[in-house]
């Protein structure tokens, strides 16, 4: 799991030194290429996924190892219940799952971050003194529900329901249950 989640903050820093590279050299200027920038950066990434790799345990890890554990199986029960996982938006990564056979839960654990993410900067943009308690994002055959933890907000439950069977209620009132175990 821990390279998985060097894998896709690596994935992020490329794409910052391709915006670097355009800014060094202009859009007009193409004979410096991301290969060549990546190569003169490789040096200075190795030694930090090196360093990344030997750490011993932190907290933050055993907290995760903890939340790794956690009981989702009363999502199964909700109506149209397709699947449902517990997500680090820190790293994009499925911490927990539960359902989601037939539905990419790692992909949808990955994207629905950068929602959170997207929310989380337009609350401190517009100095709301608030947080978010849920994200509802309605399609024409699914919902899908985004709920935080309340007492962290950097883990969030994901949950993907059939539109036409879902009580949206029930797995509101569901996720608050769950989130206080």
């Amino acid at each position: 799991m821990r390279r998985l989640a060097l894998g896709l903050r690596a994935i992020h820093g490329v794409d910052a030194l391709r915006l670097f590279a355009r800014r060094v050299t202009g859009p007009e200027d193409h004979h410096v290429t991301t290969g060549e920038v990546l190569q003169s950066n490789i040096i200075r990434i190795e030694p930090t996924a090196r360093e990344a790799d030997s750490h011993t345990p932190t907290e933050r890890d055993n907290y995760m190892r903890d939340l790794a554990t956690h009981d989702m199986s009363a999502l199964n029960t909700l109506p149209g219940f397709i699947g449902a996982c517990l997500v680090d938006s820190e790293s994009g990564m499925m911490i927990a799952s539960e359902g989601g056979h037939d539905f990419d839960l790692e992909t949808a654990a990955a994207v629905n971050t950068e929602v959170v993410r997207a929310k989380m900067r337009a609350i401190r943009s517009l100095e709301l003194d608030d947080e978010i308690e849920d994200i509802l994002i309605s399609l024409g055959r699914q919902y899908h529900l985004i709920r935080p933890l309340s007492d962290d907000a950097g883990i969030f439950f994901y949950v993907a329901l059939d539109r036409a069977q879902a009580n949206l209620a029930m797995a509101r009132v569901t996720l608050r249950k769950l989130d206080i175990l």
